[in-house]
């Protein structure tokens, strides 16, 4: 079964055991309960989401009392099962964009989504293509989806 990666626990918080979580997705709520700490095993933490924080949410871990034990589990990537995520009315989650074809608008190949990100700038896709690597702006102005694959709407502009 696949796991999306919706956020990670970036810092301690306070003496009590509280944590700082940067979310990852529009919908932090689907963190809070129990979540994998992995892409495949078994290992879990319970969350118990709090309130948010800038850029960040606040939580309590179960079993995590103080300060010191927030630090040890500070880098845990939050996993939850693909199937559990609703499906989104309009756009993809970046998990689906990957592996995904790209094409340009006369359907010819132009190489495979291998990431998709967001540094605050923007949605970006990165393709890899018969003469190596590129990044692309994910909007629509540039690249859409139809037909399970990508399709770059003016490639020239991007050579």
């Amino acid at each position: 079964m696949k796991r999306i990666c919706l956020g990670k626990i970036v810092a301690a918080h306070g003496v009590k055991g509280l944590v700082k979580i940067r979310p990852f997705g529009d919908d932090p709520s689907l963190m809070n309960g129990t979540i994998y700490t992995n892409e495949s095993g078994k290992d879990t933490l319970h969350i118990t989401l709090k309130n948010g924080l800038g850029k960040y949410i606040l939580a309590e871990v179960k079993d995590v009392q103080d300060r010191t034990q927030a630090e040890e589990i500070r880098g845990t990537e939050l996993y939850v099962d693909r199937e559990i995520l609703p499906d989104l009315d309009e756009g993809h989650y970046f998990e689906d964009l990957i592996g995904m074809s790209v094409v340009d608008k006369t359907s010819a190949a132009i190489g495979k989504v291998i990431t998709a990100d967001n540094f605050g700038g923007g949605d970006l896709i990165e393709i890899r293509g018969p003469k190596g690597t590129f990044m692309l702006p994910f909007i629509e102005d540039y690249a859409s989806v139809q037909d399970d694959q990508v399709v770059i709407k003016d490639f020239e502009q991007f050579l």
